[in-house]
């Protein structure tokens, strides 16, 4: 008996004790819950917010939830504010119609327009049984009937919208009107402008974008468009700009503005307004219909963009296999459209490198096993791919990116079949203006680095070019032909050794010079920008080039791009385009005979495997280069590279 005493005693403790933690909590609450209505009051949103967030966390209060929610709805943050009322409708006892109204019109924001039906139609129900003549709100009818114009129910909205105006609601007016006018109905337009009091017209402008919408339908109607509406149209649309959020009125200004630009016969500019009304409300089929008559008329490409892989490459199932030991890959690809590409991404994140010929490429992160891949791309009239889908298969090995690895002998004459080596040598030793130091070892360089290749490569002594000591016109006009030549089996090799020189612009460095026999001092004019070298063989259909620059500031040719890792294996080296700039420096003075071409003659005539690439090459020349000026190795932007290497193959 003691003992459940004890028990009864210890249990009515608590219970009193609980109690009265519960009357201090809710005393500190209901302080808070003042002070966030203050606060609310005062505009300070995001304090009220805070201290309702406070109070939630230890008492679940309707009222607390419902003034967070205004406040979230106060800040643009309807995604939260959806939540808040949610928790709100939940807790009360009674149903409040407007906060089914109130989170509706969240969802509307939100674009979630057939959910914002249901809620609306509760809203309307609920207010009926409160009334004792079962009335309904003309403010709830009216933005029921707008959502359903939001979704492309024209027919509903008109009705609600009707019963609305009846009901009192004059606002239910621009509803109307924007319903008719996606119907094309202007003559039920000019009816009901026709028909409006004067009182119901100062009405119905209740703010500048109001007055603007309905001043310019007006002159629609009547055909008195012109290029000033046409401004006040995209100044009432600029005044949404900083707004989060669907916006009915905006859109239906999208509308508008697409009707008067046709109008005055500017039907492409007209179609780009319908273009941002369908993108601001892609929900909306009807808009989408309209916009493909439209594109039809004006024979606008209705084709969305054309996706391709072309690096790795995949197997008949979209898949390939990455074995080594670095969670990434670089992935090239292409993308085609006729109108221009808008954006690309990659499993929605958007991807920048994107080159004029359409070839991107991406570092995609990996991890040891599958990884679905999804590329979507736009154009700029509009139109989404579906999207490409590949797996990459990562096999998570020792192996580093840049060995040769799972190559045997036996690849090498499949790899090499077919393709011709091809070489151009540039050098410049004398120079017409005695302002420029005549060099020695250029043009024997040259030739060393040619009797090299032709002895112990696969380069034939007939595929080879010299150009010494030869003025800009003959240099540029030889080596457009050479490239211009070249296919799909050929690959060129453009060496030059001479001076250099830097192009700044603002003081700033924006690529480099090499300078031809006949260039007159501090004329840069005279001389070849890193621009026209490039133009040269940026056209050329060759499947490797490779540009090697012995001179001063030789790195600021390609000053732009930055150092890329190509694929790791040979097959996949030479499956691919490859356009790439090795030069002895970076934007520092090279000696005359410097340690670049020392090495690079060492590299190459000293090589006994059966194949190397040009990255084994920059590899050796960076390691065994000792000064402060080390090489640069380095992808040539917008040059048609899809992550191929030159691979040299030493002859038998």
């Amino acid at each position: 008996m003691k003992i459940e005493s004890a028990r009864l005693i210890l249990s009515l403790f608590l219970l009193f004790s609980a109690l009265f933690l519960n009357a201090q909590l809710n005393e500190v609450n209901s302080e808070l819950l003042k002070e966030a209505e203050k606060s609310y009051n005062q505009q300070n949103y995001e304090s009220s917010k805070q201290l309702c967030s406070r109070i939630v966390r230890y008492s679940k209060s309707a009222e607390v939830y419902e003034l967070l929610g205004y406040s979230q709805i106060a800040l643009e943050e309807y995604e939260n504010a959806k939540y808040s009322m949610m928790e709100s409708i939940s807790l009360r006892n009674e149903p409040d119609p407007s906060l089914y109204y109130l989170y509706a019109s969240v969802l509307v924001k939100l674009k979630e327009f057939e959910d914002a039906i249901i809620e609306y139609q509760k809203a309307i129900v609920y207010f009926q049984k409160q009334t004792s003549e079962k009335e309904e709100n003309p403010f709830f009818l009216e933005a029921l009937g707008n959502n359903m114009r939001y979704l492309g129910n024209y027919i509903g909205a008109e009705s609600k919208l009707k019963i609305a105006i009846r009901k009192g609601n004059a606002l239910a007016y621009l509803g109307l009107i924007s319903t008719y006018l996606q119907l094309n109905e202007i003559y039920k337009i000019e009816n009901i402008l026709n028909s409006l009091s004067e009182s119901q017209v100062i009405d119905l402008k209740i703010d500048t974008v109001s007055s603007i919408f309905l001043e310019n339908v007006s002159k629609l109607v009547s055909k008195r468009i012109n290029i000033q509406n046409i401004s006040e149209l995209d100044y009432a649309i600029n005044s949404y700009t900083d707004e989060k959020g669907f916006n009915g009125l905006e859109n239906d200004l999208f509308y508008l503005k697409y009707k008067a630009l046709w109008q005055i016969n500017r039907q492409y500019d007209g179609y780009k307004a319908l273009q941002q009304y369908v993108s601001n409300n892609p929900i909306n089929s009807k808009g989408q219909e309209e916009l493909s008559q439209v594109k039809m008329n004006l024979n606008i490409d209705s084709k969305p963009p054309e996706i391709e892989i072309l690096n790795p490459l995949l197997t008949e199932f979209n898949s390939s296999v990455h074995s080594g030991n670095e969670d990434f890959i670089i992935v090239y690809g292409r993308v085609l459209d006729e109108s221009g590409i808008s954006n690309i991404s990659v499993n929605d994140h958007p991807i920048i490198n994107i080159e004029n010929d359409g070839i991107f490429r991406v570092e995609l992160e990996l991890h040891p096993g599958r990884n679905d891949f999804n590329i979507k791309a736009s154009d700029i009239e509009g139109n989404v791919s579906d999207g490409f889908s590949f797996v990459i298969h990562y096999e998570k090995n020792d192996v580093s990116a840049g060995t040769l690895d799972n190559i045997s002998e036996s690849d090498i004459p499949l790899l090499s079949k077919g393709v011709t080596n091809h070489a151009v040598f540039i050098a410049m030793n004398d120079y017409l203006d005695g302002n420029f130091r005549d060099l020695e070892k250029p043009i024997q360089d040259a030739r060393d680095i040619k009797h090299i290749l032709t002895g112990r490569y696969s380069f034939k002594e007939k595929n080879i070019t010299e150009l010494f000591n030869v003025n800009k016109k003959a240099l540029l006009d030889s080596l457009t032909l050479i490239s211009s030549k070249l296919g799909a089996n050929d690959n060129l090799i453009v060496f030059y050794a001479g001076h250099g020189d830097v192009k700044y612009m603002n003081e700033i460095i924006q690529g480099g010079y090499i300078i031809p026999s006949d260039a007159e001092y501090n004329s840069p004019a005279s001389y070849i920008s890193s621009f026209e070298l490039m133009s040269t063989i940026k056209k050329s259909s060759a499947k490797n080039i490779l540009v090697m620059v012995d001179a001063c500031f030789g790195g600021a040719l390609n000053r732009s791009v930055n150092m890329s890792v190509a694929p790791a294996y040979i097959k996949r080296y030479n499956s691919q385009k490859s356009r790439y700039i090795l030069t002895s420096g970076n934007i520092e003075t090279v000696p005359d005979r410097g340690e670049f071409i020392t090495n690079l003659k060492n590299f190459l005539g000293s090589n006994t495997e059966s194949f190397i690439t040009a990255l084994d090459m920059y590899v050796y020349i960076s390691k065994n280069t000792s000064g402060q000026n080390q090489p640069q190795f380095e992808r040539i932007e917008n040059s048609g590279d899809t992550g191929g290497m030159f691979v040299f193959f030493l002859d038998d």
